[in-house]
């Protein structure tokens, strides 16, 4: 519906507006409460994810017909920001790359353009939030979705097989569980990090943690992604955040990915897509539904005791 919409508005907008110029966001303003969708005006949506997260934004907005683009010029930091608009909806998404829990950028690492590894670096250097279009109709975020995972076990992999001997099982192995220094190294930095994520921008802000993707080709593999998604629902259980449970629906249908590690354009995008626009409505206390679906659609506190407690899930 809201794709449709878009295009509606797009057509009628190009219809007034000289050929010599593009349709900015002022050329809709006067569609903005057209065909109930007025509560998706302004909002802003940030994430603090990877490249799954990365390729999910690209996908919504070449759905509306937009292109998203990376601001950040120096080849160290290229990716590090990503920003979707939809002039339509005066619609933003600011993608953040993180690159997992690490603190420093050990010898070892695999990558060599990149310099900056440490979360609260990669925020002063690349991200600068607070700098980015992400202040929505109430001067803050209207969703903010977060999470760490590839990239710590891919640097688990990596720090394993460099700090052991080749051999010395099972730290140099891919199909282990986690080591108990590791589950208390990642608590802890995922604990820092959803507050700080509150301290920035206040904990009744919409904030939710991206449950984990794993490999389109999955299984022991995997075995320290799955613990991951678990210290990361127990501590946004703690910290007042709610689960975004995508990645649990589309769980073991490798036929949606596009490679061995991304979820492809199509319907996994499409349910990502749908399910943002759903927490965005809930946010804005839109009312979606009526009373068929009241209170959920109320605002983010009507039913937020209920949907952030961890569960066992």
């Amino acid at each position: 519906m809201a794709v449709v919409e878009s295009r509606r508005r797009r057509k009628a907008a190009e219809a007034t507006v000289p050929p010599t110029r593009n349709t900015t966001v002022n050329d809709f303003v006067n569609m903005k409460d057209d065909n109930g969708l007025g509560w998706l005006w302004g909002r802003r949506v940030v994430m603090f994810g990877d490249s799954v997260d990365r390729y999910m934004t690209q996908f919504f907005c070449e759905e509306f017909d937009s292109k998203m683009y990376l601001p950040i010029q120096d080849k160290s930091g290229r990716q590090a920001k990503g920003i979707c608009e939809v002039p339509a909806f005066n619609l933003t998404l600011v993608y953040l790359h993180s690159v997992g829990s690490f603190t420093y950028r050990p010898d070892w690492w695999w990558i060599e353009n990149l310099k900056n590894v440490a979360w609260e670096e990669r925020w002063n250097i690349f991200w600068k939030p607070h700098e980015a279009p992400i202040q929505g109709p109430s001067g803050r975020p209207d969703l903010i979705l977060w999470q760490n995972g590839l990239w710590d076990q891919r640097a688990f992999w990596e720090g394993g097989a460099a700090m052991h001997n080749e051999g010395d099982k099972p730290m140099t192995l891919k199909n282990r569980q986690m080591a108990w220094e590791e589950v208390r190294f990642v608590t802890a930095r995922i604990k820092k990090i959803a507050k700080r994520l509150n301290d920035e921008f206040g904990e009744d802000v919409p904030i939710m943690f991206r449950a984990l993707t794993v490999h389109r080709e999955s299984g022991m593999g995997d075995a320290i992604m799955m613990e991951m998604d678990r210290l990361g629902r127990a501590v946004a259980e703690q910290a007042g955040h709610e689960m975004f449970e995508w990645a649990k629906l589309i769980h073991l249908l490798g036929n949606l990915y596009q490679d061995g590690l991304h979820p492809g354009k199509g319907a996994a995008s499409w349910l990502w897509g749908n399910m943002v626009l759903e927490y965005l409505a809930r946010s804005a206390g839109s009312e979606v539904g009526g009373e068929a679906r009241s209170p959920y659609f109320s605002g983010w506190d009507a039913c937020h005791k209920e949907l952030s407690g961890w569960g066992g899930r």
